[in-house]
């Protein structure tokens, strides 16, 4: 805030036009507008003696009177003050205080006082008279500080700005007199080496520049050294002083033998050299990147050609020479530059070529240089190889795009990946969109998927095939408002592969009555007499298992124990499969959104089942919108001493895979809130040591490991919810057993999985 508190002014305004004779017989100025003194006695009455007798003139002040004359304003001190002169009289005698030059030109005149003309007018009747605006001036009394605070109040402290960096840096004379050293990172996506980070080095004397890609922070002064024995076997004087920022990975111990300034981080201006040519680079690495499509995992390669060209181009710090003269004494190869990513023919090597009739060269395009420019760095466009040659053709015109691989990943305004399941993308939007991607299939679902087909054909070069109808070996029926996935197609063929096409349908799965165990010698012998791949068989109706039919879980696990040495038993256990799945080859998994949003999870296990091993089986499911999505049958690693262990062990197991489900669901805006998932289960035993109810014996669950209490905490913190279901309703029994046609039919119905028609019933025996 200013410190003064008042002040005088003299206010300026124009009146009419009006006489100053410049008179040689006044004795005094006289004017006779009291408005014209800037200061002005009144108590000095004095007459006025004139040419007259009979005037009466009174003087009533003296003072100082300013006139603006020629654009200045002139002061004439110990003015009076006349109220009855006609006209206002300019004493040329008291002008003659100063120097003064009186110059006439016909009718015209001016008076010149130490090289400037401060009055001028022309000679009327003998007379010299100045025609101008007299102004007009009076004492007023300003409060400022009002004013300074109606105004914005702008005072220092609140108006501080940065002060320039001009002339802040000492001139560099000769290379190494002094580096500048900037790190720019960390930088994603990492190029194709690895590389996060690069270092960049200039030498100011010369603007000559050097670039070092690193990994990690930490090898930044590794590379420094190497740079600065390599400077000082070049240069003959050493390094005499280094300026940096306050980085870390610079501030090391052993920097003392050169002279080390490191300036405050938030005044990067005080290392602006090494920002400069950090600005330098990263826009011609863009600018080459951008124009050319190329991926930016190739920013390295990029950015050394953007180093090399700036080091070959003149400079005007440097009065227009040459940074790579300056620093090598040589001129550039500027015959061997050509155009970035440009289409580039290399020759093969003999060694490497297939045959004397085939091509001797690859295409590729150009990604930098190599030895001083003497070898070019090519990138081949078939494998995405680097290439180091000299034999090479170009053409500058012509700029190949690199071929898509099965793997490469969608452009980022497209929608993001599941961090669950990153084959997974979705969009939650007004119109949500989900794509799923296999190897180089990409399904897409949603309702207004055009515009995103569009986005990806612009990236990619993509075949649409329109409205899907078999993916990945499984068939898509659409309906509005459902989808049926189901491999009729695949069971047919199965059934023809092992001459089953025309046989009779079975009930059940597995042979009635009939526990499979291990074969006899005599019953390897017959199967193997047959020459049939047991291994393959039980692959192709797992295939069907895990895909669209879960009704045949238990029975490929079944089968599955007997995969190293089968029987005559277990070929005709197969067999007996094949009868089943010829009455329901037309079974289907089916999707809908007429049900509740949410996860529904059931989990059994079977006490006893296998008598081999005692080892119990478990099985469980998950069923979002009331459809299932997951299923799994599996024999447990250890043996349980009952029942409720045993569900318990299948209810830890279900936990893990319903917690990744829940988050999947949430991330892929499949549902918005995180409510507990109910999760079924038909033992009282094993839901209230689950719950931690007090009345579980524990002398009966304490050997349980202490990882299988996980559900315990899930519980605890409300992620999952017990509930308890008879079982005649539970939907995961026909997992752990074989059941009859009525209980399979009624479990799969509830599932969502239909279609499962039975032609007739037939009961086999196997001799």
């Amino acid at each position: 805030m200013s410190t003064a508190q008042a002040l005088h002014t003299g206010v300026l305004l124009k009146s009419k036009p009006q006489k100053i004779v410049v008179d040689c017989g006044a004795m005094h100025h006289m004017f006779h507008s009291k408005d014209v003194f800037t200061s002005l006695a009144k108590d000095t009455k004095l007459p006025v003696t004139t040419g007259e007798s009979s005037s009466n003139l009174i003087t009533k002040g003296i003072g100082t009177a300013s006139v603006l004359s020629n654009k200045q304003c002139l002061t004439f001190p110990n003015s009076l003050f006349v109220p009855k002169l006609n006209c206002n009289l300019a004493s040329l005698l008291k002008l003659f205080d100063k120097e003064l030059i009186i110059t006439r030109h016909k009718s015209l005149f001016s008076l010149t006082t130490e090289g400037k003309e401060f009055l001028h007018g022309e000679i009327e009747n003998s007379l010299m008279k100045v025609d101008d605006h007299l102004p007009t001036s009076h004492q007023t009394t300003v409060n400022v500080n009002p004013w300074h605070k109606r105004l914005g109040h702008t005072c220092n402290l609140n108006k501080a700005h940065p002060l320039t960096f001009k002339d802040h840096f000492e001139p560099a004379h000769l290379p190494l007199d002094c580096i500048y050293i900037d790190l720019v990172g960390q930088i994603s996506p990492p190029s194709i080496s690895g590389y996060r980070y690069f270092l960049i080095i200039v030498d100011p004397a010369t603007s000559f520049k050097i670039i070092w890609f690193l990994k990690n922070k930490s090898d930044a002064f590794h590379k420094f050294t190497v740079t600065q024995r390599l400077m000082e076997t070049q240069h003959n004087p050493p390094l005499k002083k280094l300026v940096s920022d306050q980085a870390g990975e610079l501030l090391n111990s052993q920097m003392n033998a050169v002279f080390y300034t490191a300036f405050l981080q938030p005044t990067p201006e005080h290392n602006g050299i090494a920002k400069r040519a950090n600005c330098t680079t990263l826009e011609k690495t863009q600018c080459m990147l951008n124009s050319t499509k190329l991926p930016n995992s190739y920013w390295a390669e990029a950015v050394s050609t953007a180093s090399l060209l700036s080091n070959s181009v003149p400079t005007a710090s440097r009065h227009n020479h040459l940074p790579h003269t300056l620093w090598t004494g040589l001129p550039p190869r500027i015959k061997k530059l050509r155009v970035f990513s440009c289409q580039a023919i290399v020759m093969t090597p003999k060694e490497h070529q297939d045959s004397k009739l085939g091509p001797t060269g690859v295409e590729g395009s150009l990604l930098g240089y190599k030895n001083n420019n003497s070898a070019y760095q090519i990138l081949c466009l078939l494998d995405r190889k680097i290439l180091i040659s000299r034999h090479v053709r170009f053409n500058e015109s012509v700029f190949p795009q690199l071929k898509q691989q099965g793997n490469d990943l969608l452009p980022l305004n497209l929608p993001l990946s599941c961090t669950l399941d990153p084959c997974v993308f979705y969009q939650g939007k007004d119109s949500p969109l989900w794509l799923y991607i296999h190897v180089d299939n990409i399904a897409i679902f949603g309702r207004e998927v055009d515009f995103l087909k569009w986005q990806i054909t612009a990236e990619f070069e993509i075949k649409d095939i329109g409205q899907a109808d078999l993916m990945l070996g499984i068939k898509i029926t659409q309906k509005e408002g459902s989808i049926t996935l189901y491999q009729q197609h695949f069971a047919e063929s199965l059934l023809e592969l092992y001459g089953m096409g025309s046989s009779q349908p079975a009930s059940t799965l597995l042979i009635p009555n009939c526990h499979l165990e291990p074969a006899t010698v005599n019953e390897v012998e017959k199967f193997r007499a047959l020459g049939i791949n047991y291994r393959s068989a039980i692959g192709s109706i797992n295939y069907l298992s895990t895909s669209t039919c879960p009704n045949l879980s238990f029975t490929v696990s079944t089968l599955s124990h007997f995969l190293e040495n089968p029987g005559i038993k277990h070929w005709h256990g197969f067999l007996h499969v094949l009868h089943y799945l010829n009455g329901s080859q037309d079974l289907g998994l089916s999707y809908s959104r007429k049900g509740v949003a949410g996860i529904v999870a059931y989990s059994d296990a079977d006490w006893g089942n296998c008598l081999l091993t005692c080892r119990l089986v478990t099985g469980y499911l998950a069923c979002f919108n009331q459809c299932l999505i997951i299923w799994k049958t599996r024999k447990q690693l250890t043996v349980s001493l009952s029942m409720a262990e045993a569900e318990y062990k299948s209810l830890c197991d279900l936990t893990s895979e319903l917690l990744w489900l829940s988050q999947w669901c949430q991330e892929a805006g499949l549902v918005s809130c995180n409510t507990p998932d109910p999760f079924h289960g038909d033992n009282q035993a094993c839901i209230n040591t689950a719950n931690g109810n007090s009345n579980v014996n524990a002398k009966r669950m304490k050997h349980i490991d202490i990882q299988l209490h996980f559900a315990k905490e899930c519980i605890k913190s409300e992620k999952i919810r017990l509930v308890y279901t008879p079982t005649k309703d539970m939907l995961a029994d026909f997992l752990t057993k074989s059941v009859p046609k009525p209980s399979l039919s009624q479990a799969l119905d509830a599932l969502g999985v239909f279609g499962l028609g039975v032609r007739g019933v037939l009961k086999i025996n196997y001799d």
